[in-house]
């Protein structure tokens, strides 16, 4: 008995030592397979029999999960809010105060001058290259006004101003005229990002675009930059590219502060080959500036049948994009409009949606936005004209009830409230019976409240 149990002991030993051998020798071969495969697939020649198709595999891809989405990935990552790690307008206002952020910054303009010396001397010596083929030995008064000899000067020209302003930059450049520059570029209070009401989209997309440069210049140069803005009338678009020209000027982004804003039937004329050339003249214009094309939607004109005045929009459009291909990151143009009209522009031209990939809406403003752009107009046009906490409550609690009533009263938002401080400082000082006395708050919110009462007639209204 006790023979038989030792002998089935034995076996139940047995059995175990090879089924032990056994998953050591097939995980061995395993592992042996996935060695051999990661290390020969990149030298191995496809065999002849192998398909095109079997040929260009690398690997065999499998979803993670057959039923994940988005919402789903985001759960599994836990990125519940990533505003923390994109750097935006707060951000960029603590990073001027650090010095590291500022050297760092500094060699990143003088990597960019360099990029743009050598770029526009090679662009230089090929226009002047250009003009000599157009100049005739023997001009008569005809060959004089050659129209492609008018655009090359006029091309040479705008280069030679842009070499002037980056030697001056150039020859300028310190940490001290960096951080300068970046504090006027936020606190102007005439042009800086402070001096914009809201708009806070807009500001995390500049200051963005500033950390990028910080890091890499050469990724600006590599993409387009131009907006889309969708707004309604009196959103404050002019004053918007007046800071972008003046901020992206200040960063050294761009080299030039200038800005222009124009619409669509600047670029239009009835004439062959005319509309092109009024493009190509107003583009060249804002190499190293900010374009503002308003009313962006007329550019291509609506669709009549055969009634479609031919006012060779396509033309200038075709011009147009030809120079946003050339001047990535060279300059920055800003198509502005109602959203619904602006669609069939964007989808005329292949390829016009990537040229603008910052598409802002301009939303209207709110009520007490509204109020700070009145007491800023009041300021800016009569300094010793202070609105003190008191009259600035005030001034809130009577804009705030028209415009949950009488919203019309305010449909062009800064324009209208350009008319309400131009009509508030009329009444002002027309006024016999009350004099503005700063601090005085009693006789300063009953003119206040005139001024309104007077703005309101215009629209048959009264408080």
């Amino acid at each position: 008995m006790l023979y038989e149990l030792l002998e089935f002991i034995y076996l139940i030993i047995l059995i175990l030592i090879a089924t032990i051998v056994f998953i050591y020798l097939y995980n061995y071969l395993q592992i042996d397979n996935y060695i051999n495969f990661k290390d020969t697939t990149e030298e191995v020649e496809p065999e002849e029999s192998e398909t095109l198709e079997e040929s260009k595999e690398e690997f065999q891809l499998k979803k993670y999960r057959s039923n994940i989405g988005l919402s789903a990935l985001d759960e599994e990552f836990h990125e519940e809010d990533d505003s923390e790690e994109t750097f935006s307008y707060p951000h960029l206002i603590e990073a001027i105060k650090n010095k590291q952020f500022l050297e760092k910054y500094m060699d990143a303009l003088k990597i960019s001058y360099e990029y743009k010396k050598a770029l526009y001397t090679k662009r230089l010596k090929e226009v002047e290259k250009d003009i000599k083929i157009y100049v005739p030995s023997n001009p008569s008064v005809g060959e004089l006004h050659n129209t492609n000899l008018d655009k090359l000067k006029h091309y040479k020209n705008e280069i030679l101003d842009i070499l002037r302003v980056l030697e001056i930059r150039q020859n300028n450049l310190s940490l001290k005229v960096v951080e300068k520059n970046f504090r006027s570029m936020i606190y102007n209070k005439h042009k800086g990002l402070c001096s914009l009401i809201g708009r806070d989209e807009i500001k995390d997309n500049m200051a963005s675009l500033v950390y990028i440069f910080s890091k890499n210049p050469r990724v600006i140069y590599s993409k387009f930059i131009n907006y889309i803005l969708y707004g309604n009338s009196g959103a404050g678009k002019t004053k918007l590219i007046e800071t972008m020209a003046f901020f992206f000027c200040k960063s050294g982004i761009l080299l030039r502060e200038k800005y222009r804003c124009v619409t669509t039937q600047d670029f239009k004329s009835p004439y062959i080959n005319e509309s092109g050339k009024l493009a190509r003249e107003i583009l060249l214009n804002s190499l190293e500036g900010v374009l503002l094309i308003d009313e962006a939607y007329q550019w291509i004109p609506e669709d009549k049948g055969i009634f479609t005045v031919k006012d060779h929009g396509e033309e200038s459009l075709t011009e147009a994009v030809n120079f946003w291909d050339k001047n990535m990151g060279l300059s920055i143009t800003c198509l502005a409009g109602y959203k619904d009209k602006l669609q069939p522009v964007i989808e005329s031209n292949q390829g016009m949606d990537r040229r603008f990939p910052n598409k802002i809406i301009l939303s209207d403003y709110t009520s007490k936005e509204l109020t700070q752009i009145l007491i800023k107009f009041i300021g800016l046009s009569d300094e010793d004209i202070i609105i003190g906490q008191e009259e600035a409550n005030r001034l809130y609690t009577i804009i705030d009830s028209i415009y949950k009533t009488s919203k019309e009263v305010f449909s062009r938002q800064a324009g209208s409230m350009l008319n309400l401080s131009g009509c508030i400082l009329d009444t002002i000082y027309s006024s016999k019976a009350y004099s503005w006395i700063n601090g005085n708050c009693d006789d300063n919110i009953t003119l206040l409240y005139k001024g309104i009462k007077n703005y309101l007639k215009t629209f048959k209204l009264s408080i």
